[in-house]
């Protein structure tokens, strides 16, 4: 053993240094380092890995919001699981009035709505994608509030970040209004596979505020106005060019 290892007459093992071993090239003089050389940075596949039976809302960029003569947009916000149902009468209650004091607020109106037993859609215009993000937002942390204090509880309401569809077509726009507005038969049909009866309209939600039913009119309840008037062309009378809605449409059922 060389005599450089040897310590005390007993010998040292040294560990090697470990090395990072780069292939390098060199084209018009110029060195080059393949990429890349850590595991850090920006890259295609990075982030966080959606997981759980429901994954989460992704935290790419919000999309660009249409102009309301064009289109619309559907936002769904969804709450945690093991609270009572938000149809519930007191629940329901905070929810009508957080809406209703809500209305053209942040550059955002909600014109349909619809309340289920863990989520909240909603059909909205905005006057940007900033306005958007600014009224969701608010919206969002005045529901959590009056949710909590319905429930008399304290702590976290909102799932994950709100979910966003751009309705970019006025036929679209129309399957979007049907499937808001006749939810809870969608969810009936579905998970009960039963029909619910003829004529029937979804108190918590804006179905009794809606002038486009088919062969209907409804009168609005005695309660504040929890939506806005549509300003846009697009929810005013464009989707009503591939016709009015049915009251007993149920969305996704093949009918």
């Amino acid at each position: 053993m060389p005599f450089h290892e040897r310590e005390c007459g007993r010998a040292v093992h040294r560990k090697r240094r470990r090395t990072v071993r780069r292939r390098r090239a060199e084209k018009n003089g110029q060195l080059i380092i393949p990429e890349p050389l850590t595991w850090g940075g920006k890259r295609p596949g990075a982030g966080r890995k959606p997981r759980g039976k429901r994954p989460g809302v992704s935290h790419q960029r919000r999309p660009d919001v249409p102009n309301p003569n064009r289109g619309a947009l559907h936002c769904v916000i969804r709450v945690v699981e093991g609270l009572p149902t938000l149809r519930g009468k007191r629940t329901m209650r905070a929810i009508w009035f957080v809406l209703a004091g809500f209305r053209g607020r942040e550059g955002m109106a909600v014109v349909h709505f619809s309340v289920q037993r863990n989520h909240i859609h909603l059909i909205v215009e905005a006057d940007g994608r900033q306005a958007l993000i600014r009224g969701m937002q608010s919206l969002s942390i005045r529901l959590a509030k009056r949710i909590n204090a319905a429930l008399g509880r304290k702590g976290k309401i909102l799932a994950d970040r709100y979910h966003v569809e751009v309705l970019d077509s006025f036929r679209r726009l129309r399957s979007a209004i049907a499937y808001v507005l006749n939810n809870a038969r969608r969810h009936a049909y579905q998970h009960g596979g039963w029909v619910k009866e003829e004529g029937y309209l979804d108190p918590c939600s804006s179905a009794f505020y809606f002038d486009g039913w088919r062969g209907r009119r409804v009168r609005p309840p005695p309660l504040a106005v929890p939506v806005c008037a549509a300003s846009g062309y697009a929810l005013r009378v464009g989707w009503r060019r591939h016709g009015l809605i049915g009251v007993g449409e149920i969305p996704g059922a093949g009918r």
